[in-house]
């Protein structure tokens, strides 16, 4: 059984380029789908600390401790509106 070997070294250069447009397009839609997921994993923690409201101090020199948990329920909320939760 006689060897197939290619002789145009054309054919060897186009299929050198189709292999690596494939491979980079299933490495970009791996990478797109693990971005995707993590982004879920993060609503789901983003939507599990914001389900509890933390209710607003009506004086911060009364009780620090309740306004630094009041800034921090403040800063998950505007994270779960910029990630679109």
């Amino acid at each position: 059984m006689p060897r197939r070997i290619i002789r145009d070294p054309r054919y060897s250069f186009i299929v050198l380029v189709l292999l690596s447009a494939i491979l980079a397009f299933i490495a970009v839609m791996v990478s797109l789908k693990a971005i995707n997921d993590s982004q879920h994993k993060w609503c789901q923690v983003v939507n599990s600390i914001v389900s509890v409201p933390v209710p607003q101090p009506t004086g911060p020199r009364v009780d620090p401790k309740q306004e630094r948990a009041w800034e921090f329920y403040q800063e998950f909320v505007d994270l779960k509106r910029s990630l679109g939760c």
